[in-house]
C-alpha cells in the first residue's frame, strides 16, 4: 500500500487528541520543551527515535502504530508543545537526522539516502520543528522539496512541521527564515516507512577462527525479529522451517539464533562456534515485522583452517640514534656484551631492521619485545625502571604503542624482561595504539620498523643492557608451501649443502638430485626418483619445524666439474607445493687467506662527473699506516664540527695477491676492526663503509656525503654500511661473504677539456683477478662523519683485511690431431 498522509495536530500541551484515524496507521509525535535542555519523556506504548538538548530547549521523536480508530497521544511529560502527524500505509520510522542552534531561520538537517533505511525511494521524509521565539512570521514556509503541514504560533513557542508528501530517498540542508528573534531551536527530518515486509541483502559470515564465523545481514526495517539457521551446504529450508530452527527434513539445524531488530541497518549475531575447518556451509535468514516475512536469503561459508605461528625472538640489524649508551650497539646480539649507561642521562637507543618477514596474508596474535639486563646496585630510593615504545618507523618517529610500558628492575644479575603478549594483539600492556594506528605487516616487515629502548634512574645507577629483541606471533589460512631461493652451499669440490627457503612451519621438505635437464615430477621428488622412475642420484627428506631457510643433509659423491639439478618440494597438510630447482656444478674453490694492506693511502677526493671540487675532504687520519696491521694500534680522525668538515676515506691497497689469471672470483669477505666515539648528541652517524676501488688515489664523494669507487651511480651495489661499536676498544665488522661478488667494478675515465676535466664512472664490469693482483687496487673504508655542530665524532681503525674466494675450471681438452693415413700396395 502506498503511504497517504491522513492529518496533523497541534498543542501548546504534554499531549494532542489524534485526527480521524483507523487501527494500523502510524502516528509520529514530535514533542518540544521550551526552557530546559531535557528532553520530554516517551508515554507507554511508544517506539523512542531520539532525544536531545540544547540551547535552553530539548525534544523527543517517538512513533507507534494505531490499534484502534480512537488511539491517544498523551503523556509526552514536561513537553511544551506535541505535533501529531498520521499516516496510512506507513509501518515505522527509519532513518533520522536533527540539528540545534540558536538562530533566527531553522535549519532543516540533511537526510541523504545513506540516512535512510529503505534506499527504494518508497519511504517519505517528514520533518518537525520547534522554536523558543513567539514572534516568528514565517516559521511555516516548508523546506525545498517538501508541503507544509501545519504551524502553530504559541504562546510560548512557535511550531511547524512539513513532508515531502510522496516517495522518496533524498533530503539535502534546506534553511528556513522564520522572521522572528533569534533563540534556540530544534529541527527534525525523519523517514515514514512503507508499511511492508523487510526486504534483506549482504549475508555474510566473518571467520574469526578455523571452527567459526559470526554471521551479519543488512534489513531495510527497524523492527521484529531476524531468524537464523545454520545448515549443511546445499539445504534450502523454507521461511517457515527457518524460523522454527530447522532444515529443509524439518530436524534441528546445525545451531539456530533470533535477533530483535531496533535499527535498520546491518545486524550482527552471535559468533557461531563448532563449525569443521574445510566443511561448506549455508546460513539462511529471514526477517519478520508486522507486515510479514521477507523473502529468506542465504551465506555460503566454508571455514579455512588457521595455522599459529611464531617469528621467534629476533634481533635487530641495527640501531638508530641515540644518546647516553656507551657501546649501544651491544643490543644487537645477545652474546654477552653490554651497552650501559647512567641512570640519571635516562640513556635511550632505537634497535630496527628486525628482519620480519611475515605473510601478506597472515593475521597478527600478539607482539611482545624483551629485553636482557641488570642493574649496577639494588639500593637507593628511586625507582629502576627500563622503558620501551614499537615505532613504525625510527627515523620520523611514527609510534604505535601510546604509552612506555615500564619494567622496573631489582637485581644485579643479568635477565630477560617482556613487554606485550603472543595474544590479544594490541595489548594492553601496551597502552594501546597511538596515531599511526596499528601497523600493518609491509611496515612490520620493513627494515626501519623497530623500538625505543631506555633506562631511567635517579640514583644516577648504570644500567647494562645484552639485547633487545621483538617477536610477532600470527596465524595464517592453511594453505600449501611456497618455495624460493633453492640454493646448494659450497663444501668441497664433489658435495654441497642443499638450502631453500619456505614460507610454511610445518609439513616434510623432500629434494632430489638428478642428471642437468631432468624434470622430475612432485610425486617423483617425493618417491626420490628421477623423471624416468629410477633412483634419483641423492635423495633425502626432513621435517619442515619453522619457516625461512631449510638446511637439508649434505650431498656428497658428485662428479667435480659435472652439472646437476637439485629439486625441492614440500608437502603439508594443504597438499604438496610446486616444485623448485636450482642448477649445480660442483668445483673446488680456493681462498687466498686474510691478507693485509701493503700500504695506506687517504686521498683528498677527485672532481666527479663536474660536481664537486677537488677538496671533497679535509680531515686526515693519524697514523694511519697502523691500519694495515692487526697489532691494537690506532688510524684515527675527527669530523664533523661548526665547519662540518670530512673526514678522508682510509684505502688499503697493495694487498700482495696472486689470484690466477684463468679464476673465477666467487666472492670477497671484508674486516674491518673499528669504532666510533658515542658524544650523546643524540643523532650522531655511527656508521661505516667500505667499497673497492681500482685506483688508490681515485675515489669520489656524491651528494649524499658517500665514496662510490666502484659503482655507476653513486653507491650502487656496494654500500655495505654497518653500525660501528662505540665502546672503547674497537670491534670487527665484517662485510661480503665467500659468494658476494660485490657487484663489479665501474672503472673511472677522465673527461671533458682541460682545464675543465673530471672523472666519471665507465662500463661496470665483474672484478677480475688482475684487479686484484694489481698494487692500485684498494678497500677504501669510510667513517661516518660527525654533525655541523659543536660535536666531533672521531673514529678509530686498527686493521683492515681482506679474503678472496675463486674458482678454476680446467681447461679444454687440445684438439686431437689427425692420424696418420696408411696405404697398402698389393701384388
Amino acid at each position: 500500500m502506498a503511504i497517504s498522509f491522513i492529518g496533523s495536530v497541534y498543542a501548546e500541551s504534554t499531549g494532542v487528541t489524534p485526527p480521524t484515524h483507523q487501527a494500523g496507521d502510524l502516528f509520529v509525535c514530535f514533542a518540544y520543551r521550551d526552557g530546559n535542555a531535557t528532553a520530554p519523556t516517551l508515554p507507554s506504548g511508544w517506539t523512542n527515535m531520539n532525544s536531545a538538548g540544547a540551547n535552553t530547549n530539548a525534544f523527543r521523536l517517538g512513533y507507534k502504530i494505531a490499534t484502534t480508530s480512537s488511539d491517544t497521544c498523551t503523556g509526552w511529560t514536561n513537553a511544551s508543545g506535541v505535533i501529531l502527524h498520521v499516516y496510512r500505509g506507513a509501518g515505522a520510522i527509519g532513518g533520522m537526522n536533527f540539528t540545534s542552534a540558536s538562530n533566527a531561520s531553522i535549519t532543516y538537517p540533511a537526510l541523504l539516502t545513506a540516512g535512510f533505511t529503505n534506499k527504494t525511494g518508497t519511504s517519505w521524509a517528514a520533518a518537525f520543528a520547534g522554536h523558543r521565539s513567539t514572534n516568528t512570521t514565517t516559521i511555516g514556509n516548508a523546506p525545498g522539496g517538501m508541503t507544509n503541514r501545519g504551524t502553530l504560533l504559541g504562546v510560548n513557542s512557535d511550531y511547524a512541521s512539513h513532508d515531502t508528501d510522496g516517495n522518496s530517498n533524498l533530503f539535502n540542508s534546506s534553511a528556513v527564515a522564520t522572521g522572528g528573534t533569534a533563540s534556540g531551536y530544534y529541527a527534525v527530518v525523519a523517514e515514514v516507512m512503507n508499511a511492508q515486509a523487510a526486504v534483506l541483502t549482504t549475508p555474510n559470515v566473518t571467520q574469526v577462527s578455523s571452527t567459526s564465523g559470526t554471521p551479519r545481514v543488512t534489513t531495510d526495517w527497524p523492527t521484529g525479529n531476524i531468524y537464523m539457521v545454520v545448515v549443511p551446504d546445499g539445504d534450502t529450508p523454507s521461511v517457515a522451517q527457518i524460523k522454527a530452527g530447522q532444515r529443509s527434513n524439518g530436524t534441528a539445524a546445525i545451531t539456530s539464533q533470533n535477533k530483535t531488530v531496533t535499527i535498520g541497518g546491518q545486524q550482527t549475531f552471535t559468533n557461531v562456534t563448532g563449525l569443521t575447518a574445510g566443511t561448506e556451509y549455508d546460513f539462511w535468514f529471514v526477517h519478520t515485522n508486522a507486515y510479514g516475512d521477507s523473502s529468506a536469503v542465504k551465506a555460503d561459508f566454508k571455514p579455512i583452517q588457521y595455522v599459529s605461528m611464531d617469528t621467534g625472538w629476533r634481533n635487530p640489524g641495527a640501531i638508530a640514534s641515540g644518546s647516553g649508551f656507551a657501546n649501544a650497539i651491544a643490543v644487537t646480539v645477545e652474546d654477552g656484551n653490554y651497552a650501559s649507561g647512567s641512570g640519571s642521562y635516562q640513556p635511550s637507543v632505537y634497535p630496527y631492521n628486525y628482519g620480519f618477514n611475515i605473510p601478506s596474508d597472515a593475521q597478527i596474535l600478539g607482539m611482545e619485545v624483551r629485553f636482557k639486563a641488570y642493574i649496577s646496585s639494588t639500593g637507593g630510593s628511586f625507582a629502576k625502571q627500563w622503558y620501551s615504545q614499537v615505532y613504525s618507523d625510527v627515523f620520523t618517529g611514527d609510534a604505535y604503542t601510546t604509552n612506555q610500558p615500564v619494567v622496573s628492575t631489582t637485581t644485579t644479575t643479568p635477565a630477560f624482561y617482556t613487554v606485550g603478549s603472543t595474544s590479544g594483539y594490541p595489548t594492553t600492556t601496551w597502552g594501546g595504539w597511538g596515531g599511526a594506528g596499528t601497523p600493518s605487516i609491509s611496515t612490520i616487515n620493513s627494515q626501519n620498523f623497530g623500538c625505543y629502548f631506555r633506562w631511567q634512574n635517579s640514583d644516577n645507577f648504570t644500567g647494562y643492557v645484552d639485547v633487545v629483541q621483538m617477536r610477532f606471533t600470527y596465524q595464517r589460512p592453511l594453505s600449501t608451501a611456497t618455495l624460493s631461493s633453492p640454493a646448494v652451499g659450497y663444501l668441497s669440490g664433489t658435495s654441497g649443502t642443499p638450502q631453500v627457503t619456505s614460507d610454511w612451519p610445518q609439513g616434510t621438505l623432500y629434494m632430489v638430485v638428478v642428471p642437468d635437464g631432468d624434470t622430475p615430477s612432485v610425486a617423483q621428488i617425493k618417491a626420490g626418483q628421477r623423471s624416468n622412475g629410477t633412483s634419483a642420484i641423492a635423495a633425502s627428506n626432513q621435517a619442515v619445524t619453522s619457516v625461512g631457510v631449510q638446511t637439508l643433509a649434505s650431498i656428497t659423491g658428485l662428479e667435480e666439474f659435472t652439472n646437476y639439478d637439485v629439486w625441492f618440494t614440500q608437502n603439508n597438510d594443504a597438499g604438496d607445493s610446486t616444485a623448485v630447482k636450482v642448477d649445480f656444478r660442483p668445483v673446488t674453490r680456493y681462498d687466498t687467506g686474510w691478507v693485509y694492506p701493503g700500504a695506506i693511502a687517504q686521498p683528498v677526493g677527485i672532481l666527479f662527473n663536474a660536481t664537486y671540487s677537488s677538496t671533497n675532504w679535509d680531515r686526515s687520519w693519524t697514523n694511519p699506516s697502523n691500519a694495515a696491521a692487526e697489532d691494537a694500534t690506532y688510524a684515527t680522525v675527527s669530523s664533523g664540527g661548526s665547519s662540518y668538515s670530512l673526514a678522508r676515506p682510509l684505502v688499503g691497497h697493495n694487498f700482495g695477491l696472486s689470484v690466477p689469471s684463468n679464476a673465477t672470483i666467487q666472492g670477497i669477505e671484508v674486516q674491518v676492526s673499528a669504532r666510533a666515539s658515542d658524544n650523546f648528541d643524540g643523532s650522531t652517524s655511527l656508521l661505516g663503509t667500505p667499497a673497492f676501488v681500482l685506483n688508490k688515489d681515485l675515489v669520489a664523494r656524491t651528494s649524499d656525503g658517500w665514496l662510490v669507487g666502484n659503482s655507476l651511480d653513486e653507491v650502487k651495489g656496494v654500500h655495505k654500511e654497518t653500525t660501528l661499536t662505540t665502546s672503547a676498544t674497537p670491534a670487527p665488522v665484517n662485510w661480503g661473504s665467500p659468494t658476494d661478488k660485490w657487484s663489479g667494478i665501474a672503472p673511472y675515465q677522465l673527461t671533458g677539456t682541460s682545464p675543465n676535466q673530471y672523472y666519471v664512472h665507465g662500463t661496470e664490469r665483474a672484478i677480475s683477478p688482475s684487479d686484484l693482483n694489481s698494487s692500485d687496487f684498494g678497500l677504501a673504508f669510510k667513517a661516518g662523519d660527525g654533525l655541523a655542530n659543536s660535536f666531533y665524532l672521531t673514529s678509530s681503525v686498527d686493521y683492515m683485511k681482506i679474503k678472496v674466494y675463486y674458482t678454476i675450471e680446467p681447461e679444454p681438452p687440445a684438439p686431437t690431431s689427425n692420424p696418420p693415413v696408411l696405404f697398402w700396395a698389393f701384388p
